[in-house]
C-alpha cells in the first residue's frame, strides 16, 4: 500500500486540528497550511472530504476554521485514510471486481500472502486511534519508528 499525497497530507491535516483545536477553538486552513506546508487549496479539498465524512466540522467567520468532528479517541486511522484514499488495499488483486476478472483467482498462491498483509496493516489502522497519534512524543533529534 502506497499512500497518496491526498491521505498523506489529510492525516497530518486532521492531527494538527486535534493538537491546535484547544477549548473548542476552530483552526484555519491558513494556520495548518503553514504548520504542514501543503498549499491552502489542495488543502481545501482534502479538508471537504473530511468534513463530509463528519471527522470534522467547519464554522465561518473571523474566528472560523476547523475542530474535529467527534472525540479524538473515536477516531482510528482507518476511518480517515478510508475517507481520503480510493483504496487502501496492498495489490489491486484484493478489490473484489479486479479478483473476479483474474485469470489465476482460484489458483494464486500469493493472494493468501496478500490477504494477511491487507489484515495486518488494516488491523494496525483499525487500532491507531488519534489520541493515539497526538499523544505521541517526539523529542528533537530522535528518530521515527
Amino acid at each position: 500500500m502506497k499512500l497518496s499525497t491526498k491521505g498523506e497530507y489529510g492525516l497530518r491535516a486532521i492531527i494538527d486540528i486535534a493538537e491546535n483545536s484547544k477549548n473548542g477553538e476552530y483552526v484555519s486552513i491558513s494556520d495548518i497550511s503553514t504548520r504542514q506546508k501543503i498549499s491552502d487549496r489542495y488543502l481545501e479539498k482534502i479538508i471537504a472530504k473530511l468534513k463530509k465524512s463528519g471527522l470534522v466540522k467547519s464554522s465561518r467567520g473571523v474566528n472560523g476554521g476547523y475542530i474535529l468532528g467527534k472525540d479524538p479517541k473515536c477516531i482510528n486511522m482507518f476511518d480517515i485514510l478510508s475517507v481520503l484514499e480510493d483504496n487502501i488495499d496492498v495489490t489491486e488483486c484484493m478489490d473484489i471486481h479486479v479478483f473476479e476478472k483474474c485469470n489465476n483467482h482460484y489458483t494464486c498462491k500469493a493472494r493468501k500472502l496478500w490477504v494477511k498483509i491487507n489484515e495486518a496493516v488494516e488491523n494496525v489502522l483499525k487500532n491507531t486511534t488519534l489520541l493515539d497519534m497526538i499523544k505521541q512524543e517526539i523529542k528533537k533529534g530522535e528518530e521515527i519508528e
